[in-house]
């Protein structure tokens, strides 16, 4: 099924509404704030890979770097 540009756009909107929220609110907010099935799926496949993406920035690739300035000294 294609979702509509203003449908993604609530969508999106949601999904920053949603994460916003504590962790133990977010499943009754969702439920409550998207009506059209549509937008609540994409809403859902947001946060599907918002999870799944986690905080690999967050991660050093290697210990040894802690910023890109290390890389230019070594």
């Amino acid at each position: 099924m294609e979702i509509t540009a203003d449908k993604l756009q609530r969508a999106k909107a949601l999904f920053d509404e949603v994460l916003q929220r504590p962790t133990g609110e977010r499943a009754s907010f969702r439920a409550a704030a998207c009506t059209e099935s549509d937008v609540r799926e994409q809403v859902e496949l947001l946060l599907l890979n918002h999870e799944r993406a986690g905080s690999f920035l967050g991660k050093l690739v290697n210990p040894k770097f802690h910023s890109p300035l290390d890389l230019e000294l070594s």
